[in-house]
């Protein structure tokens, strides 16, 4: 931890006008925070940091800002960085092994983001994010099967039958309904949506009459 002026000074970078209006807004209203320059690409950011040695500094993953905040966390140990992105987990666990100060999905409450830029300010080698905990139960859970189970899992998620996938990987249907069954028991779910859910995928099933997706829908349900 370490001692922070009583004004904790911001950039936000992001190639978005209405995100950068949104952070200026959202720094205007609290008297302990300054947002002291905006930045719309990796060439500005790297060029204000420099000039202005903020303590915190948030950056949006597409701008693209994982790759310049390696770099700032070589160079300003001490600075706070936040990440912004998409819900998406693997973007917080590449934030998290960067190093970074925290990740935020775009769409969080102001008081979250103004939460976590106080946050990094203070201590900007702990991280934090909203999404963290869920991130790593997926990963954990996607960890413990095989790859044969995984492989199993992405052709369940695409919507195919087990008739389908027997084919596709050329084994017996039987053996594929004991590789999702196995897979089902790891994840403790009961069919292929929640595992989709459980893993971090989405499961697709087409709406439609034919014979193939019939079967799919009764495979949903049971392994």
């Amino acid at each position: 931890m370490r001692e922070v002026a009583l004004t904790v000074r911001v950039i936000a970078a992001d190639a978005m006008t209405m995100s950068r209006l949104g952070y200026a807004a959202a720094t205007a209203d609290c008297p302990d925070l300054r947002l002291v320059a905006q930045a719309a690409n990796v060439a500005e950011a790297a060029a204000l940091i420099a000039e202005h040695l903020p303590d915190v500094v948030i950056l949006d993953v597409d701008l693209p800002g994982l790759d310049l905040a390696g770099e700032l966390r070589a160079q300003y140990p001490r600075l706070g960085i936040l990440m912004t992105g998409p819900a998406v987990d693997d973007l917080v666990i590449r934030s998290l092994e960067a190093g970074l100060s925290g990740y935020l999905s775009r769409s969080i409450p102001v008081e979250v983001l103004i939460s976590a830029v106080r946050h990094a300010a203070v201590v900007p080698g702990s991280f934090t994010s909203p999404l963290m905990a869920t991130a790593l139960a997926r990963r954990k859970h996607r960890n413990v099967l095989s790859p044969r189970e995984q492989e199993v899992l992405h052709h369940l998620n695409t919507g195919e039958s087990l008739t389908s996938i027997a084919r596709r990987l050329h084994l017996t249907e039987s053996t594929v309904r004991t590789y999702a069954s196995r897979l089902y028991d790891k994840l403790n779910v009961r069919s292929r949506a929640e595992a989709a859910k459980r893993s971090g995928l989405s499961v697709n099933l087409e709406d439609d009459h034919t014979e193939e997706a019939e079967s799919r829908r009764r495979d949903a349900e049971t392994p």
